[in-house]
């Protein structure tokens, strides 16, 4: 097992490969989540409540938030994939 980790693609160890997929894949589920959180939980309590500045401000952020989640998600991903200066 510890030969494979050992093992470097584009002059990047497979360890670093699988940490940046980890982070990539994660924001995305992490964003999956956000979605779902928005539009079931949130969207079920505050439909109760008479004014409807919040269900539209909570519609307006709902996509950006995904958005920014998944991108930070792949940005930390491709950060971890930084190749040694010289190499």
């Amino acid at each position: 097992m510890k030969d494979i980790l050992n093992t470097t693609f584009l002059s990047i160890g497979v360890d670093l490969w699988f940490k940046a997929i980890a982070y990539i894949v994660g924001g995305f589920v992490v964003g999956v989540a956000a979605s779902w959180l928005c539009k079931n939980v949130l969207k079920a309590v505050f439909s109760k409540t008479k004014t409807k500045g919040v269900r539209i401000l909570l519609a307006a952020i709902e996509k950006p938030l995904v958005a920014i989640i998944v991108f930070l998600g792949i940005s930390q991903g491709i950060n971890v994939l930084t190749v040694a200066p010289g190499a």
